[in-house]
């Protein structure tokens, strides 16, 4: 059990390096769409490219904060199990 408590904490670790990506991507990528948006409002010029890059931006961030809930989620219910096979077996003996 010991490793698996190991395995759980890199885990973590790792899930706050996915939310801090996630939510710096989503960031820059709204940054650039309001960029894009009032460049071509107010100076009806268009930045095709930066708009792809910003959109990019944005769903890739959206799916990395997606993707650490769901972690979460599995982090969660993979204690929850430990605890319950623990408890088993303090019972059983």
């Amino acid at each position: 059990m010991e490793w698996g408590n190991k395995g759980l904490e890199v885990i973590k670790t790792r899930h706050k390096l996915i939310i801090g990506t996630g939510l710096l991507s989503t960031l820059v990528g709204i940054m650039m769409a309001i960029f894009v948006g009032y460049d071509w409002f107010v100076n009806h010029t268009g930045h095709e490219v930066l708009a792809i890059v910003s959109a990019f931006g944005i769903l890739l961030g959206v799916q990395m904060l997606i993707l650490s809930s769901l972690s979460s989620m599995l982090i969660s219910l993979h204690q929850e199990q430990i605890h319950h096979m623990e408890n088993q077996l303090k019972k059983s003996k």
